[in-house]
């Protein structure tokens, strides 16, 4: 992992068991990061030529749980609510998963409040053995079902029923029984 991954991860308060984690990561956070054991985390160009860095963004009161066994590249997680990524979720090169909406949808309040108005927020949630492909998009409020396939470049915006596979933007159900 690298001394410097270490440290970030202890300095962030990030509690993790057996990782391994090519690439430098970056980390912010003000709320609660869990990695279970067996989380494989490539990071940047020498790891992954798909995507860049992987990026973890936590804000107060968000919580971001990884199970164990998760696969990940140069993926970016932001979180204000709550992002729960069960286990033996394989996420490919670039995918983001985001579960608020970032700004205020209202123009005066995005643009001259100091807060930066309401955001809304809602969970994500990634079930067990699901697979996202690179680039893909995950929006918040979405529970992506078991085993379900997401494919290249799709934005996820409702949720995914166990073992279905969807894609597009938005992402619409392609076919059942992904196997």
């Amino acid at each position: 992992m690298g001394l410097h991954n270490y440290f970030l991860l202890k300095k962030n308060k990030v509690q993790f068991g057996r990782l391994l984690l090519q690439g430098h990561i970056w980390v912010f956070n003000q709320g609660t990061i869990e990695l279970g054991e067996n989380v494989v985390i490539h990071s940047g160009i020498k790891s992954n030529v798909l995507g860049s860095t992987t990026g973890f963004e936590v804000y107060s009161g968000g919580r971001l749980l990884i199970g164990n066994g998760v696969n990940m590249s140069n993926t970016k997680i932001r979180c204000e609510n709550a992002v729960i990524i069960e286990d033996d979720v394989m996420l490919g090169g670039g995918v983001t998963i985001i579960d608020s909406n970032c700004h205020s949808l209202d123009y005066n309040e995005r643009m001259f409040s100091k807060d930066g108005g309401v955001i809304i927020s809602s969970p994500v949630h990634i079930k067990r053995g699901a697979f996202i492909g690179t680039d893909a998009l995950i929006l918040k409020g979405v529970t992506i079902g078991e085993e379900a396939i997401i494919a290249a470049g799709s934005v996820v915006t409702e949720d995914v029923p166990d073992h279905e596979v969807w894609g597009g933007n938005p992402a619409k159900f392609i076919k059942k029984e992904c196997y």
